[in-house]
């Protein structure tokens, strides 16, 4: 990666769905920063009632650039919506519902001097979480098995495709050569998705413990609203199954997956809970066949529209 010390700019991009008051705490914490970005781009995928008003977003410095998502909430088709746009040296993803320090920024851009590394995934925490000297997460059931260990709070640094979007910074020049986010994954595994292909062409992906944050995992919006049922999570797990680790097992994946969900358990008590969850497992099966059929959504990077639905201070 080149890249001057004085000079590496950041833009930061933010898919949003149904969080206002976690993305205005984010918004403000990025107004803190030591090291301003260049850039901050807001997707918000809300209803119209839940997104920013125009008074919020012109509170904010001229680097906001808060388009209104007219689509359905889709948070990789949101991060490509804003990589088509963004002109910094690093492209640093975060979540809506994320807290920080204020040197948060300062953090990444030091990491990536640094190492030379081409992606960096900072240290993400859940509450009541600590820093270990491990990874986690080891023995995962297959269908949620990511193909590497899980180094999401170690206090070191590793090569590893195991990242989470909720703090994960790369080069541009990295993300463009591999198309960015695949949109027929979006809120599981995505990810995972992005980082193996990044290595699988070469480029070098570190989990650092330099950039730390807390992931409040907000209930009940954004990937985990209720209206996002077992069937949705469970499609995006075949898929990225599919795509890289099981693509002809298939069969036998959707079997041991029916077996984990399934299984003799207090549940049995409810039948109809078990009844949902294998009608879940069969239509995640099927809509993850038809996504691997139609094949990788990516970003391209060129000839860029501005979308219309969007707030700015450009304007």
């Amino acid at each position: 990666m080149e890249m001057q010390p004085e000079t590496p700019q950041v833009s930061v991009i933010i898919p949003s769905y149904r969080r206002r008051e976690h993305l205005v705490k984010v918004l403000d914490q990025l107004v803190m920063q030591t090291r301003q970005p260049l850039e901050v781009f807001v997707v918000d995928a809300s209803p119209e009632v839940e997104q920013l008003t125009d008074s919020q977003v012109s509170n904010y410095p001229n680097w906001l650039v808060y388009q209104r998502y007219a689509g359905a909430g889709n948070a990789s088709r949101q991060r490509n919506e804003a990589l088509r746009r963004c002109t910094g040296d690093l492209v640093l993803f975060l979540d809506d519902d994320v807290v920080f320090s204020g040197d948060l920024i300062d953090k990444y851009v030091a990491a990536f001097l640094e190492t030379g590394a081409d992606a960096i995934n900072g240290v993400v925490l859940v509450p009541g979480e600590q820093l270990s000297q491990k990874p986690k997460l080891l023995n995962p059931i297959p269908i949620q098995n990511p193909g590497a260990a899980n180094f999401q709070a170690y206090d070191g640094i590793v090569e590893t495709h195991v990242i989470c979007s909720a703090s994960f910074a790369a080069t541009r020049t990295a993300l463009a050569s591999v198309g960015g986010f695949d949109e027929q994954l979006y809120g599981t595994r995505d990810d995972v998705d992005l980082a193996l292909r990044l290595v699988k062409q070469g480029f070098r992906v570190l989990h650092h413990n330099g950039p730390q944050l807390l992931h409040l995992m907000a209930r009940g919006n954004g990937s985990r609203s209720p209206e996002m049922g077992r069937e949705w999570a469970t499609a995006n797990l075949f898929y990225f199954q599919f795509r890289h680790y099981c693509p002809r097992n298939r069969g036998w994946l959707m079997a041991r997956t029916l077996w984990d969900y399934c299984r003799p358990s207090r549940h049995w008590l409810t039948p109809r809970v078990i009844v949902n969850r294998w009608i879940g497992v069969f239509q995640a099966y099927h809509e993850a066949q038809r996504r691997v059929e139609h094949g990788p959504i990516l970003c391209c990077l060129t000839d860029v529209p501005v979308p219309a639905c969007e707030m700015s201070h450009e304007s």
